[in-house]
């Protein structure tokens, strides 16, 4: 995970993890009250950094981060945001030479990759174990992509959701040790799973089977979700390609919106912007709200 800035108005300078790098790591320098939000080192009329207020603030390994930033032409809100691989795997840092410890952060016993941040990682195993997602001995030698495929043809079609929201927690939850350096317990995973397996079957009347958009097109998803009381909402949105890989993923929180179908509308114009800013040009928009057509 990791910022997409264009305002700079949601980041925080000081608390947020927001420069280039792996993990996306915090500045360095000593704070100073000159400056709060990433926002304030944005010259918004020139869509570039302010050089002469970065300089003096700064060390300068935090200046070469920042100014390694590419800035966007869009002055909407700053993007949390995964992109994806073209393989449509989350893809082990150490095949591009990324100088970072390549042992499991959680239990420091092997070294990480995809099969184990999801499935040998101790941490992983509990939480399965507690989902009551179980497999046979002789599917534990398989590669990643075969034990998964070994779990959908060996459990019922009622699993495959629990399935894919478990091996999503644990990569997020992988992800807050190394950006946040916060250590989830693995019954707050399990927590989080059921609860998302609750809002799905509370909306099981509304899904549907995806349909790739036709080469070379692109498709993009998107939905929000409104709360009055607090008049905001929250964008997500996803882009995939014909063969059904994600090129990119993220969402918006965006405050002072009164009324529901302000919120849908919305949400269509930053998906487009997301996909601009991203290098799409051409898309098609998909998504499950009847008002807005």
């Amino acid at each position: 995970m990791g910022w997409r800035i264009r305002n700079g108005m949601s980041i925080s300078i000081w608390n947020d993890c927001w420069l280039l790098g792996f993990p996306v790591r915090k500045v360095t320098s000593s704070q100073s009250t000159q400056v709060d939000l990433v926002s304030d080192l944005i010259d918004m009329d020139e869509r570039s950094w302010n050089i002469d207020l970065i300089n003096p603030i700064f060390n300068e390994a935090d200046i070469e981060s920042i100014l390694d930033i590419h800035m966007s032409n869009s002055n909407q809100n700053d993007i949390l945001c995964w992109k994806g691989e073209g393989s449509g795997l989350y893809t082990n840092l150490l095949t591009k030479r990324v100088s970072i410890s390549n042992f499991c952060p959680r239990c420091n016993q092997s070294i990480e990759d995809n099969t184990h941040v999801g499935r040998d990682c101790p941490y992983a195993r509990k939480v399965w174990r507690l989902l009551d997602i179980r497999w046979s001995d002789d599917a534990s030698n398989l590669c990643f992509k075969e034990w998964l495929l070994r779990l959908f043809m060996t459990h019922n079609k009622g699993k495959h959701i629990c399935i894919a929201v478990t091996i999503w927690s644990l990569w997020f939850a992988r992800n807050r040790i190394i950006c946040e350096h916060q250590y989830p317990l693995f019954v707050a995973i399990v927590q989080k799973c059921r609860m998302y397996l609750r809002h799905f079957s509370i909306r099981t009347h509304v899904l549907a089977w995806w349909k790739p958009p036709l080469e070379p097109t692109t498709k993009l998803n998107f939905d929000v979700c409104f709360s009055y009381a607090h008049q905001k909402s929250c964008s997500g949105f996803i882009i995939r390609d014909s063969a059904g890989f994600v090129l990119g993923s993220g969402f918006i929180h965006t405050h002072h919106i009164t009324y529901v179908f302000m919120a849908e509308a919305l949400v269509i114009l930053q998906g487009v912007h997301f996909a601009k800013d991203i290098g799409i040009t051409r898309s098609t928009l998909e998504s499950d709200s009847k008002k807005i057509t």
